[in-house]
């Protein structure tokens, strides 16, 4: 990874409106999909993921508004990794939370909005000029209040729980209810987010969201595992054998980037290059996806302890596919999402980056379609 600090506030500015463009139709797009898939809540819980990574770049965006000028309230530059992710350093999500955690109490000692506007009006009807230290009073005020409105994406953000439907799973044999979990991480070894679902088999004498004790150290035990360095098969594997009667059927896991802009990344593969050579314009960016899948295709029983036995779910890796295999997965799929332009552009070495990737394209008045 390459850190890259950006102080210029054009630069700054330009590159949240990218984002928020891009996030917003990754949006469109999960809503969209959410409204055509199947009643399973996994096109539901990513959306909500995605619309809480949206706020936290809003909220970011009011904190580097004025970047680079003297009246800014922040002192230091906007950390990006240029080079893998696209996405700003983990340690601004970090100081993002932090911030949020004293969010109330910096309002409480702060001018109330009205306040502060009634002063850059009287500073410029008496002065005629820019009031700036009041802007970016205003700036700051207007950063903590989206914090302390809440729902953002955070370093972790906790699992949350709901029964589903049974139809949801492609086969198996079900011991008890069934629920969809969905949990996130802004992962500080890719700077990038990644959401985790998984969707649960309960044989539990008591279902397992009015067991307190049970669901707390469930919880504790998959946000502990979120980490890109371990295998979905390694996660799962880990839930199946500490919770005698929590069964996961399947597992998905999204690592969402890389971003890439030749305005603010220098990922210096193909595509980097091939967007830095050509002129697109403003619409100069790809943004890809990855969706690991991991499906339990069977339950035997095994051994457990001296005397006793559990069910043990087996997972489907096929050998012959090395991304799968690589991944402790069933299946690996990547997606890239372009405006127009670019997929109009594309030669036969950049197709072969993609590699098969599902490709979606921003066309006219942004409407993303799925080719």
């Amino acid at each position: 990874m390459t850190l890259e600090k950006l102080s210029d506030n054009r630069q700054v500015r330009a590159y949240f409106f990218k984002f928020g463009q891009i996030v917003d139709h990754l949006i469109d797009m999960a809503a969209r999909e959410n409204e055509e898939g199947q009643d399973d809540g996994f096109d539901l819980a990513i959306l909500d993921c995605l619309k809480r990574l949206s706020k936290t770049f809003d909220a970011l965006t009011l904190k580097y508004l004025f970047a680079g000028l003297d009246a800014c309230w922040v002192e230091k530059p906007l950390s990006l990794d240029v080079k893998d992710s696209g996405f700003p350093f983990f340690t601004e999500i970090l100081e993002m939370e932090n911030d949020r955690v004293q969010a109330r109490k910096v309002l409480e000692e702060m001018p109330d909005a009205g306040t502060l506007r009634q002063d850059m009006v009287d500073f410029i009807l008496k002065y005629k000029s820019t009031p700036h230290d009041l802007r970016a009073a205003m700036a700051k005020r207007a950063y903590f209040q989206n914090l302390a409105g809440g729902g953002h994406f955070y370093c972790r953000n906790q699992p949350t729980i709901q029964r589903i439907n049974p139809d949801c799973l492609p086969s198996g044999e079900l011991r008890g209810a069934l629920y969809l979990v969905t949990w996130s991480v802004y992962d500080s070894s890719r700077n990038q987010p990644v959401i985790y679902l998984m969707v649960l088999d309960d044989s539990g004498k008591k279902p397992i969201l009015e067991d307190e004790e049970r669901l707390a150290a469930f919880k504790a035990h998959i946000m502990n595992q979120s980490m890109s360095t371990l295998k979905l098969l390694t996660i799962a594997q880990g839930v199946d054998k500490d919770f005698a009667d929590l069964h996961p059927k399947m597992m998905k896991r999204l690592f969402i980037g890389p971003i890439y802009s030749n305005a603010f990344t220098t990922h210096g593969d193909r595509l980097s290059h091939f967007l830095g050579k050509s002129d697109f314009g403003g619409n100069s960016w790809l943004m890809s996806w990855t969706v690991e899948t991991l499906i339990s295709e069977r339950s035997e029983m095994s051994k457990s302890g001296l005397f006793g036995s559990q069910p043990k779910e087996i997972y489907h890796i096929p050998t012959e596919d090395l991304a799968a295999s690589a991944s402790g997965a069933t299946r690996v799929d990547r997606r890239v999402i372009m405006p127009y332009e670019v997929r109009q552009s594309l030669g036969s070495e950049e197709w072969r980056v993609l590699d098969n990737a599902q490709v979606y394209v921003v066309g006219e008045d942004n409407i993303v379609l799925r080719l």
